[in-house]
């Protein structure tokens, strides 16, 4: 019967085998090992990591079996003979394990994560922004950006949105001339890493204006009677040119201003602190003066009657009043009402950022002018009544400033070389026609 049993059960399952096969049953794939031809850490970071802590510190690494030790130190030896025929000759020996390292796991790791860099560089991460495609042919009018650095953004985003309005209100109203009668872009968030990015993506961006908040700062002082408040902003400015090549732009400074400064103070009238200083003096004097009371006495005469009358009369009357200093109370008045001076004072004229008030907007107009004075755009002769003016959105409109030759152009000797991006015309506007006759030699 066992016999029977165990060749019903064998020739059972031949038939199901035969019978699955038929039918096509999948077949069962078998295991990829992990590869060993190629300089790379792929596959095996969370092995490194479970069993040698790498290369992040595990808080209880597992024991390492021997088998899989020696696996490891095996598979990164291969892997390390990869990263050599990757290298080449000239760098090969770099990836060499020494002795010690042979069936270490842990320094052989280390040894291929540093070959792997040597072989793969990471490669160069642009800034995220939105590359510029505008195709570059004739009649295109090129980009330059208005852009700014320094340690306040607030700042720096009213300087620059202030400059590109000053400049092309010059454009429009002075005759300013910029490159190629480009336009400009303010771009107050971005750095000059993104600049370069653009610069090499688009042949349409001529350059970039960089304004560089070197210092800035604002204060308050008590002046009893009045505060005086105060800010100070100094900043330099930079072109930075987008050089077209064949493998795309290559971004480079080529000009940078003087450093320019712009300051302004202004008094406000304080009117309680005066008068809460001279009564808090008042509470103080009484407070030891010896007390004193002031009394006043008034009296009535009545004229006797006829006949007197049995109960009698009142023949005068006594009426008096008497008066003291409670300087107790005098003195807590005069400390409630300072303290409100005080506070009425602070909210009134109030140290605020540099960034938001009226006054340091003012500030910012004025270092603007004084950095387009210093780029030296060429502009017409102005006329003689009206002179060009400009307006932000914020305080009075202010007069362009006037282009002053360089030096060496006729009678001129004083004078500073345009900014790059400021071109002066060719033809019958040429500043060459504006300057004195001279004789040639």
């Amino acid at each position: 019967m066992r016999l029977v049993i165990v060749r019903g059960f064998v020739a059972q399952t031949i038939v199901l085998a035969l019978v699955a096969s038929a039918l096509g049953a999948p077949a069962i794939a078998a295991p990829e090992g992990l590869s060993s031809a190629t300089c790379s850490t792929a596959q095996l970071t969370d092995v490194m990591a479970v069993y040698f802590s790498a290369p992040h510190p595990h808080a209880t690494p597992m024991p390492v079996p021997a088998g899989a030790a020696s696996y490891l130190s095996k598979l990164l030896r291969l892997r390390l003979q990869a990263c050599r025929r990757a290298l080449g000759k000239g760098r090969m020996t770099a990836c060499v394990p020494t002795g010690r390292e042979q069936n270490d796991p842990r320094l052989l790791w280390t040894h291929l994560r540093f070959c792997e860099l040597l072989a793969k560089p990471p490669s160069h991460t642009r800034t995220a922004g939105i590359a510029w495609q505008l195709p570059a042919t004739q009649g295109t009018r090129p980009i330059i950006f208005v852009l700014g650095t320094g340690a306040d953004p607030g700042i720096v985003s009213k300087l620059v949105s202030t400059l590109t309005v000053y400049l092309n209100a010059g454009h429009d109203e002075a005759g300013y001339r910029f490159l190629d009668d480009a336009v400009l872009i303010p771009e107050p968030t971005w750095t000059p890493s993104v600049f370069a990015d653009a610069c090499e993506n688009s042949a349409s961006v001529a350059g970039a204006i960089v304004v560089d908040l070197t210092a800035s700062g604002s204060g308050s002082n008590d002046e009893f009677i009045s505060r005086r408040s105060w800010d100070a902003i100094e900043a330099t400015a930079l072109y930075a040119q987008c050089s077209q090549t064949s493998s795309g732009g290559a971004p480079a400074y080529v000009w940078v201003s003087n450093i320019q400064q712009a300051q302004s103070q202004k008094s406000t009238f304080t009117p309680l602190m005066p008068l809460a200083m001279l009564l808090t003096l008042g509470a103080m004097y009484e407070e030891f003066v010896p007390a004193r009371s002031t009394s006043t006495t008034s009296k009535r005469l009545f004229p006797a009657p006829h006949p007197t009358p049995p109960s009698g009369y009142v023949s005068e009357t006594d009426t008096t009043n008497t008066s003291s200093i409670n300087s107790a109370q005098l003195g807590s008045v005069a400390g409630g009402f300072l303290s409100s001076s005080i506070a009425y004072t602070n909210s009134a004229v109030p140290l605020t950022s540099t960034a938001v008030d009226l006054q340091s907007w003012n500030t910012l107009q004025t270092l603007a002018m004084h950095l387009i004075a210093d780029m030296n755009c060429w502009q017409p002769a102005p006329e003689t009544i009206h002179a060009p003016r400009a307006q932000d959105i914020v305080g009075a409109a202010r007069s362009l400033p006037a282009y002053n030759p360089p030096p060496g152009l006729g009678a001129y000797t004083a004078g500073r070389p345009s900014a790059p991006f400021c071109v002066e015309p060719t033809g019958h506007a040429s500043i060459h026609l504006m300057l004195p006759h001279t004789s040639k030699p």
